[in-house]
């Protein structure tokens, strides 16, 4: 997999946005885990309270990755183009190769506002492909 040049060094806004995702859904495991070593092992305190800073050291960490995924997004839009929505005046990119999927001359399609907020899907993504290679 070769990545275009066209794309900023580093990580993608896209790639920044999804480990921050994983990184909060993460955060649940330590809280899980407190309520089973407390609730049926009943464990000490110390083990109570070191499974709760485990869980907040992770939320934090996935905090600041999206923190990081919002100032890349600032860099790419400043660039022309965007990984994580799909924008009007914007080249959408892919968050990962970086292979042009619509033009910023296309508008993009009519969508609704949640879909907007997550990113294009991977219905949309397949279509921009396919249009493309035709």
């Amino acid at each position: 997999m070769t990545r275009d040049p066209a794309l900023l060094a580093g990580a993608t806004a896209r790639q920044w946005q999804r480990r921050g995702r994983w990184a909060t859904v993460a955060a649940a495991v330590p809280f899980v885990g407190m309520v089973l070593t407390a609730g049926i092992l009943h464990s000490p305190i110390p083990v109570v309270i070191g499974f709760i800073a485990l869980a907040i050291v992770v939320l934090v960490a996935g905090r600041l990755c999206a923190g990081i995924a919002v100032r890349k997004m600032q860099l790419e839009a400043a660039s022309g183009y965007n990984t994580m929505l799909d924008l009007n005046g914007y080249d959408l990119r892919d968050g990962v190769t970086g292979e042009l999927l619509r033009s910023h001359r296309q508008p993009p399609p009519a969508q609704g506002a949640w879909a907007s907020a997550f990113g294009p899907s991977r219905a949309q993504l397949d279509a921009y492909r396919a249009a493309r290679s035709r």
